[in-house]
């Protein structure tokens, strides 16, 4: 009769070496393989800081749109909430008799603002068929020094 002895779980081990090295050449594999060619670039002309001017907000076929939070959003001089946005080009648009290609949509926004709130004025716009969109910095009045507010 043959005896068994248990072998202790200290003398198991498992050798990870060879797993290691089959993941690094997969891993080289598909990189190597990956396709890279469906990756749409566009080039953008990003304007330099000395061709900043003044907007003309008075021209015709253009519509400005001032957001300083998601509460307060502005096309023209006119309040409007941002659920309403779509409305709110609709009526101007119709107001001035605009040709939505032909119409500019200029988006003065504060650069704290969060990005969902300047998407949905875009898609909006887009929505009326407006295309054609600028974007401006907000840039507030500097305020003048007073006893209260100095150093």
């Amino acid at each position: 009769m043959r005896v068994y002895r248990k072998r202790p779980w200290s003398s198991l081990c498992l050798n990870v070496t060879p797993l290691i090295d089959v993941i690094f050449l997969m891993t080289i594999f598909f990189l190597l393989t990956i396709n890279f060619s469906d990756v749409i670039s566009r080039s953008i002309s990003l304007p330099k800081a000395d061709e900043a001017k003044a907007a003309d907000r008075l021209s015709t076929g253009r519509i400005a749109v001032t957001i300083k939070s998601s509460e307060a959003v502005f096309i023209g001089a006119r309040s409007i909430p941002l659920s309403e946005i779509d409305a709110g080009f609709a009526e101007v648009m119709l107001e001035q008799s605009l040709d939505p290609q032909q119409t500019v949509v200029q988006v003065l926004a504060d650069e704290d603002l969060a990005y969902e709130v300047v998407q949905t004025v875009l898609q909006k716009a887009a929505q009326r068929g407006i295309f054609r969109i600028e974007f401006s910095a907000l840039i507030e009045p500097a305020q003048p020094l007073t006893r209260e507010t100095g150093p």
